[in-house]
């Protein structure tokens, strides 16, 4: 679910080109047509594969086995206890990211107490795949989950924040959620995607058939305003006010609905720095330890 494709854009030219130049030879040909190219770049992560963070945030870190996922999550577990009994924290990173995008959280959070496990999404980083969505990084949030053992909190970042929505209205029980540079609605996305691509009306309705088709929910059903409606959680949004990615406002909205969510605001970090501000993430932090005193991690 590609969030920045007028970056992708001479390749769109590039392939539209193609297409015209050897218009007779479509027959002979496979050529993709306009809606599959969209379609296939929406759901194509370009990969990031960083080398893990040296020296490593939080120090060693240990693998984690995600037996409910058919193929390989690279997952990590950061436990200074060493017991797995310290109330644990999910950092899901976004899209085309990887986990070490929320490195900066690691340590802060082992310090207060917490055990950290991190992830890859399915096609992003060193998991497996070459195609992924919104509604397949929340199933894999719901499987790390699983595999980590019950959850105190979860940090999500731009569509990472959304697959903690998403896993959250199907079930999923977390102590409090910190969502950094929540994306606007998937649908827009997908419209920018289509427009990207220079797609018609009558193509841009069939790519969105053609990914309901495909995608474990529809998009055309897929609303984060409602899923926060019925949402109590306790919450924290932090968004930047200058973010070009995740505009604020569709945050507000979605936080606004969301009952007794709080929001915290900067100026001037965009959408990838937030990540980096040492306020921003002792804001996260802070937000999670204070859960601690109310109860133990949820199942």
């Amino acid at each position: 679910m590609a969030m920045a494709w007028t970056e992708k854009s001479t390749n769109v030219r590039y392939l539209r080109g193609l297409g015209e130049a050897l218009g007779g030879l479509s027959g002979l040909l496979h050529i993709p047509d306009a809606v599959s190219r969209a379609v296939d770049d929406f759901l194509s992560p370009e990969r990031v594969v960083t080398p893990p963070m040296l020296p490593e945030p939080g120090g060693l870190s240990l693998p984690l086995a995600v037996p409910d996922w058919p193929a390989h999550i690279n997952a990590r577990v950061w436990d200074r206890s060493g017991a797995g009994t310290a109330p644990t924290v999910l950092l899901v990173h976004g899209w085309e990211g990887q986990m070490y995008d929320l490195g900066p959280f690691v340590e802060p959070l082992l310090a207060a107490g917490f055990r950290v496990v991190a992830f890859d999404a399915p096609a992003h980083g060193r998991s497996f795949g070459d195609r992924s969505s919104l509604p397949e990084m929340a199933k894999a949030v719901r499987a790390v989950a699983r595999a980590a053992g019950p959850l105190h909190g979860a940090i999500g970042h731009s569509l990472g924040a959304a697959a903690l929505m998403l896993a959250l209205e199907e079930g999923l029980r977390i102590g409090r959620v910190v969502l950094a540079a929540t994306p606007a609605e998937p649908m827009d996305y997908a419209l920018l995607c289509a427009k990207a691509h220079r797609l018609d009306a009558d193509e841009t309705a069939e790519m969105l058939r053609r990914l309901d088709a495909e995608l474990p929910r529809p998009i055309t059903g897929l609303s984060l305003a409602r899923i926060a409606g019925g949402l109590s959680t306790p919450a924290l949004f932090l968004h930047a006010t200058d973010d070009r990615i995740a505009q604020v406002g569709a945050a507000l909205h979605v936080a606004a609905l969301w009952k007794g969510a709080r929001v915290h605001l900067e100026d001037g970090l965009g959408h990838r720095r937030l990540l980096k501000a040492p306020q921003v993430v002792a804001e996260a932090v802070g937000f999670l330890a204070a859960g601690i005193d109310r109860g133990n991690p949820v199942g």
